[in-house]
């Protein structure tokens, strides 16, 4: 599960110490204050429970939901993720 310099600061990383750690490569730097530990593979589940800290309310949509949980058939190669919450996510998070 990917974790945030908030995180960090609570275990006593400041986010000097967690730069250095990232050029040692002890964590990766997955975008603006967001990392992950080296070698950890990340997954939907983790990457949604991480936003659901960041964003109000957010859940995944139903269509989404239910192929989450291997219920939809003729599924796309890669369908998009739709997620909704009680405030508009930020552009840097809309892919």
């Amino acid at each position: 599960m990917p974790f945030d310099l908030a995180g960090l600061e609570r275990i006593c990383v400041s986010a000097q110490l967690a730069a250095h750690y990232a050029e040692c490569g002890w964590i990766e730097r997955l975008g603006q204050g967001v990392y992950a530990f080296a070698g950890d593979t990340l997954n939907v589940h983790g990457a949604i429970k991480f936003l659901q800290t960041r964003v109000a309310g957010l859940h995944v949509a139903g269509k989404s939901a239910l192929t989450l949980q291997g219920v939809r058939h003729n599924l796309a190669i890669r369908e998009s993720l739709v997620l909704w919450g009680n405030v508009r996510m930020p552009p840097s998070y809309q892919h």
